[in-house]
């Protein structure tokens, strides 16, 4: 070896002890004080939360439930003032007190309202004694599951399709 590398051994280790570089455990003794101090934030923030649960139903008016099986439903379960006029459609949301049931209207305007889970009551101008009720997916409002057809004066099943 030369005497410059010598030279250059000794610089190496002279900055490795200078006392001027911070030393690695107070840096990360420091990020670990101020992550603590952060999740000890975050918890009081999370902690102070308050959840608010909210009947909406009211005590007085009736809640139509209809049971679906894996077959058909024999009657419609829905009260017969309920039902869209000829010509027109209307959202139905199961487990919803009929008063609470969005209108009926126009069906080109009520079918870009569909949400999953929902049927669409439809009753056609040339055909008023049976409701089309169209059973979307729970998940998927593009997607029908069966189309179902009832007598609109009983409520009584009539037949199905499937799309």
């Amino acid at each position: 070896m030369l005497l410059s590398d010598f030279k250059n051994i000794r610089i190496e280790r002279f900055q490795m002890n200078s006392p001027f570089k911070p030393k690695r455990r107070a840096i990360s003794s420091l990020t670990k004080g101020a992550y603590g101090i952060i999740l000890l934030v975050i918890a009081a923030v999370l902690g102070s939360c308050t959840v608010i649960v909210r009947n909406d139903k009211p005590a007085n008016e009736e809640v139509v439930i209809v049971k679906e099986k894996k077959g058909r439903s024999k009657s419609l379960g829905i009260p017969p003032g309920h039902l869209p006029a000829p010509g027109l459609c209307r959202i139905w949301i199961p487990g919803r007190p009929a008063g609470h049931q969005p209108r009926a209207g126009n069906c080109h305007s009520v079918m870009k309202k569909v949400q999953p889970g929902c049927w669409l009551l439809s009753r056609s101008k040339y055909d008023p004694k049976h409701i089309q009720v169209t059973v979307f997916d729970d998940y998927d409002a593009t997607e029908v599951i069966i189309v179902r057809y009832y007598i609109a004066e009983t409520g009584r099943f009539a037949f199905e399709e499937k799309p």
